[in-house]
């Protein structure tokens, strides 16, 4: 097996302010305790008080695992035994302080890639065992069950894949005990892609016209949209509720794999909320879960390709936050168009996509994208070096944490002119490295 790394690590350190622990004279639960102890940044989305000291290095950097049973190892383009597609990967960490999102790129031997963008929060382990694992167990499913009903295999998979993920992260402990995961998945067949959706990523298809179409949905607790409102009645249904656009106005996604205590930890949660003066005693011991609040069911879209289907967009929400779906493709479109629709060529496009939401929009987020060339690109069906499996991961980038508003960071009126010139931005991205070099020279 061939493990091949890439990249440049940004040199960074940080320092955080001491947790204070709660003391109580009555018996606390092991799990309620850690829970008022530990850490949950994605439960409130705060500040931590960090200090930073940065070097002088990239502002921008992208760490490349590539495991192949061949000596020819590749992340650029990935075939599967019938077919042949492009596919372009890149993550970036940004602003936030610690680097949460994965993505994967496997090719099946049952005629479909798949790609999957993973979005962590309260830690990285929980993203990091679904790049690594659920590619497999839905190969595993698929054999057995077979092709007849997708829809209906992946939903399963992915409910069964929850208890195991589950189980391993209570197995696991420690800080990230807690932490739960996005999953949007693409399986990318000849002539069609079917698309399972858990949180907010969102997977677009880029028409040769320009055209955005949006073939998922957030599952958000907020927003207004019929599938915002039909989570709200769901939480409410299973016996909880939504508080300033917060599942039990913590969580701000309502759909989620692992996030242990909407799940299995309900008591415990119910008891941290009353130590923690979330909410009063008397207001939990009224609080009756019928169901978990949070639930990793996907929605499930089978979308058949047309002739001018071009591109397949997969991205976590440090990108739709800043970007949004038409910008996205016009984007990939023009970059695509000067780096040519080539596996090197998307592999660039994906790359300025995550650096112009990091460096020129701002996005407060991690981010990560997975571009697909479709059957109208023209890159379908071109020769390309056999892989059996790509994992693309980040290394930490400046860490800054910052605080995250349940509503829409940006607008479509209130960004950045959207004629973005990827060239320039690329250029931009190494005139900012070239200066850092020379500082650092400086500062010797």
């Amino acid at each position: 097996m061939v493990l091949a790394v890439q990249g440049v690590m940004d040199t960074t350190s940080s320092t955080r302010r001491g947790q204070s622990v709660v003391c109580a004279h009555t018996p606390v639960p092991k799990r309620a305790l850690a829970m008022l102890t530990s850490v949950k940044p994605h439960c409130t989305f705060v500040g931590r008080g960090v200090t930073l000291h940065r070097s002088a290095r990239m502002l921008s950097q992208n760490v490349r695992i590539v495991k192949s049973s061949s000596t020819q190892a590749t992340a650029k383009s990935m075939p599967a035994a019938s077919m042949d597609t492009y596919t372009g990967m890149a993550l970036l960490q940004g602003k936030r302080e610690d680097m949460e999102d994965y993505a994967v790129v496997v090719p099946s031997d049952k005629g479909y890639v798949f790609g999957g963008v993973f979005d962590g929060h309260g830690g990285a382990m929980a993203a990091k065992y679904l790049s690594e694992n659920l590619a497999g167990r839905l190969a595993d499913r698929i054999a057995k069950d077979g092709m007849q009903n997708l829809g209906k295999t992946v939903t399963t998979l992915f409910s069964d894949f929850d208890d195991e993920l589950l189980d391993y992260l209570d197995e696991k402990g420690g800080e990230e005990w807690q932490c739960g995961s996005t999953a949007t998945v693409a399986l990318v067949f000849p002539d069609n892609a079917v698309i399972a959706n858990v949180g907010d990523s969102r997977a677009v298809l880029a028409k040769k016209s320009g055209k955005a179409v949006e073939l998922t949905s957030e599952h958000r607790p907020y927003g207004g949209s019929k599938v915002s409102n039909r989570e709200v009645e769901r939480i409410k249904s299973a016996g909880g509720w939504v508080n300033d656009g917060r599942v039990l106005g913590i969580l701000a996604v309502s759909r989620a794999f692992g996030d242990f205590e909407f799940k299995r930890g309900l008591d415990e949660l119910l008891v941290a909320g009353v130590m923690d003066k979330s909410w009063t005693k008397k207001f939990a011991k009224t609080v009756n879960f019928a169901a978990a609040p949070v639930v990793a069911t996907p929605d499930v879209l089978e979308h058949k390709f047309e002739a001018d289907d071009e591109y397949l967009i997969v991205a976590s929400d440090g990108l739709w936050e800043v970007t949004t779906s038409a910008q996205a493709v016009r984007f990939i479109r023009r970059a695509v168009a000067k780096t040519g629709a080539t596996a090197a060529g998307l592999e660039a496009a994906a790359k300025q996509l995550v650096d112009d939401a990091v460096l020129r929009r701002r996005t407060s987020d991690n981010v990560s994208c997975i571009i697909f060339a479709l059957p109208g690109s023209g890159a379908v069906g071109s020769s390309s070096t056999p892989a059996t499996e790509a994992a693309v991961k980040s290394a930490p980038t400046p860490p800054v944490k910052k605080a995250e508003s349940p509503t829409p960071a940006v607008s479509a009126s209130s960004e950045l002119p959207t004629d973005s010139n990827p060239v320039l931005i690329a250029a931009a991205a190494a005139a900012v490295a070239a200066l850092a070099v020379v500082a650092s020279q400086l500062l010797r």
